[in-house]
């Protein structure tokens, strides 16, 4: 009896808990916000999301596929900007070291 309340209040309260890293655009808007949103490429796409899990960012991936080449859209709370911005900087200093150094292949 005991037991079975624990697990039922214990699954009350994660269904509480806002979601967090990556989810669905709709599940981003429920948590009442300001959304904002910049462009990715698609190539870049697993390396952000690396990224935005280790500076704890909530996100939603949307892709607009009106276009030829399909555009990717990163939407996040507008209050995570700040911490975008420094999620960015080491992104792309990340992309631009692997850039630098020559591929193994190529030197074998």
């Amino acid at each position: 009896q005991k037991a079975m309340k624990a697990i039922l209040s214990k699954g009350k309260k994660q269904l509480a808990k806002p979601p967090q890293g990556k989810q669905s655009l709709k599940q981003l808007m429920k948590q009442n916000a300001g959304v904002s949103n910049i462009e990715i490429t698609e190539g870049n796409i697993k390396a952000f999301e690396s990224t935005a899990k280790k500076y704890g960012i909530d996100f939603a991936l949307k892709k607009d596929a009106t276009e030829s080449p399909p555009r990717y859209l990163v939407f996040f709370k507008g209050r995570d900007a700040d911490v975008l911005t420094a999620a960015f900087k080491e992104f792309s200093a990340k992309k631009l070291t692997q850039e630098k150094k020559p591929s193994i292949r190529k030197l074998l």
